[in-house]
């Protein structure tokens, strides 16, 4: 491998994972949780897509962690898809399907609501309780950042 191939490392990486660039903004993602996983290992997530996607800015509460959900201050609510409306939200962790509840927080749908035609982007993953993501993040505690970016109205991806 030459010099000029190793150097276009980040145009590889977004070719393998399906990202297309348009007006030298990050456009699409094909790929879900892996491939997110991947970007945030890589450093790229934030270079690349966080430049370039609306987020907020979320300061883990103890509540949060205690019933595996996301407390939403006033500027979070304009920032999720109504109350009930479903989208995906990609982690580390794989994709995890949520909704608005009640108006103050965010959760997962218990499985008997999951909207059907949002299953299939939840893979083997299926539905499953937003508390077993805080479960596998042990890093992530009272206090902590999480960042969330708008990749899409049903689109959401979490770098913590």
């Amino acid at each position: 491998m030459d010099n000029e191939e190793r150097t276009d490392l980040p145009g590889i990486i977004r070719e393998i994972l399906g990202i297309r660039v348009g007006s030298g903004k990050i456009m699409s993602i094909r790929k879900e949780g892996r491939d997110v996983y991947l970007l945030q290992r890589l450093g790229l997530l934030g270079e690349t897509l966080g430049d370039n996607l609306e987020s907020y800015t979320h300061l883990v509460l103890p509540s949060d962690i205690d019933y595996g959900k996301i407390v939403l201050d006033a500027e979070a609510r304009e920032f999720f898809p109504g109350v009930r409306k479903q989208f995906i939200l990609e982690t580390n962790k794989g994709p995890f399907l949520m909704h608005r509840q009640h108006d103050s927080y965010l959760n997962a749908p218990r499985r008997g609501e999951a909207d059907r035609s949002m299953l299939s982007q939840l893979g083997r993953h299926g539905v499953r309780p937003f508390i077993t993501w805080y479960q596998k993040n042990p890093d992530v505690e009272v206090g902590s950042k999480i960042k969330i970016y708008k990749a899409g109205s049903e689109r959401f991806i979490l770098e913590k």
